[in-house]
């Protein structure tokens, strides 16, 4: 018997202006969602201006189920729609 650790796969950006990296980064780090986790920024400074442009990545972190099955392919039948396999074991 194998039991498939799972989660959620699902990600949200969110938008933020700034006047520094720091500043973004704080921005970002107040709207990160109980149980998700920022995994990327993508920072635009406009023309002329020393404003910046960020977008945040947030991707679900929690959520965790355990699946079963025979085989591997079992196991990856038994895994719901958009979700991630992060670890198989035997028992």
């Amino acid at each position: 018997m194998l039991i498939g650790l799972i989660r959620p796969m699902e990600s949200r950006e969110v938008p933020v202006d700034g006047e520094s990296l720091a500043d973004v980064r704080v921005q970002l780090e107040r709207q990160i969602p109980h149980g998700w986790e920022l995994v990327a920024t993508t920072v635009d400074m406009r023309a002329g201006s020393t404003a910046l442009k960020a977008v945040g990545r947030f991707e679900r972190r929690d959520g965790l189920r355990e699946v079963e099955g025979d085989t591997i392919d079992a196991v990856r039948a038994a895994m719901p729609e958009g979700w991630a396999l992060l670890h198989v074991r035997r028992v």
